[in-house]
């Protein structure tokens, strides 16, 4: 019965940790491309529009990501939004720099604005939710007194 606590911790450990290291996997991926597919045609405004939309939402849920397995944590660090908001961030700024050793592509900070605007969405759309989620549980809490 002992052996199966660190097995457990390890599988929630993975559980948390696993989904926000794959995106930076996928996202380092695609970083490391000399040219990324075009939308649309090259200068077309599509494939602006999905290009930075992608910037936009890939890290809008690695921040989430990042909340969500600091959320795990036995006694979660605070303010996790915060820590969450900076790893996201954090992240977005090094694969600009990683960008720019990679031929044919180059770093740019409107990318990075972009990556953080994606970031601060997700905050604030996630403490919306859990405001939400706690109003609600304290109106359930007084309906049943």
């Amino acid at each position: 019965m002992a052996r199966s606590q660190p097995i457990r911790a390890l599988a929630r450990l993975l559980w948390a940790w696993l989904p926000p290291l794959l995106l930076m996997g996928v996202l380092y991926a695609l970083s490391a491309q000399p040219v990324l597919p075009e939308v649309g045609g090259e200068g077309s405004p599509w494939d602006a529009l999905f290009h930075k939309g992608a910037h936009f939402g890939s890290y809008a849920l690695l921040a989430w990501l990042f909340h969500r397995a600091l959320s795990t944590a036995a006694q979660p660090p605070q303010p996790i939004w915060l820590i969450s908001a900076a790893l996201a961030v954090g992240y977005g700024l090094t694969d600009e720099l990683h960008q720019v050793f990679i031929p044919g592509r180059s770093g740019r900070l409107l990318d990075v604005l972009i990556d953080a605007a994606g970031v601060g969405a997700a905050m604030l759309l996630l403490g919306w939710w859990q405001a939400r989620r706690s109003l609600r549980q304290a109106q359930a809490a007084g309906a049943e007194s």
